[in-house]
């Protein structure tokens, strides 16, 4: 994934989180993954404080560090992806 694609979809996440109320909870719902991903492995996972850190980087104008931090998470998960489809 180019960075430019990946600043579009960081973006993207931004644009569909200000769709909600500020006072507002987006809650993620991790329990399908349990079946690929050991509880131990979600237990640490710190993907929502990454996307977060994402999002504050892309909100400063930090293009780099955004589309940096997201192209880690993007790696990542395409391989718990990966793992999906296989399945």
């Amino acid at each position: 994934m180019e960075d430019t694609e990946m600043v579009d979809a960081v973006e993207g996440v931004l644009e569909w989180l200000h769709g909600f109320d500020p006072d507002s909870l987006v809650q993620l719902d991790y329990g399908g993954l349990t079946r690929i991903i050991p509880f131990g492995d979600l237990v640490e996972d710190h993907s929502v404080a990454e996307v977060w850190e994402a999002l504050e980087a892309l909100e400063e104008g930090d293009l780099d560090r955004s589309a940096e931090l997201y192209g880690l998470l993007s790696e990542r998960w395409s391989v718990v992806r990966g793992r999906e489809a296989s399945n």
